[in-house]
């Protein structure tokens, strides 16, 4: 994917942090009186739904991450999985739970 500066960011963009995709929730820029300006992004993990806070220079770049979003309805729940369908294609795919 391609790499984006920080200043660019928007929310609900998807990036990749430490080989792990995040979505922006925040972006704010903050240029204080004496120093460099830096952003100071608010991003949660998609994989552990966890947000965190980060700090990054203004000149400095995230890369994009490779998400693909599918809206599927819910089929029916198993003991230890979860199992959709796309309206469209009417393909279905099991997510476990752990």
């Amino acid at each position: 994917m391609s790499n984006l500066s920080v200043n660019d960011l928007k929310t609900s963009m998807k990036v990749e942090i430490d080989n792990d995709p995040y979505v922006v929730v925040s972006n704010q820029f903050v240029k204080p009186g004496k120093g460099q300006a830096f952003n100071r992004i608010r991003v949660k993990n998609l994989l552990t739904s966890r947000t965190v806070e980060k700090t990054y220079k203004s000149t400095e770049k995230l890369k994009l991450a490779d998400v693909e979003e599918t809206r599927m309805r819910l089929l029916y729940l198993e003991q230890d999985a979860a199992v959709f369908m796309s309206d469209e294609s009417f393909e279905q795919v099991s997510v476990d739970f752990s």
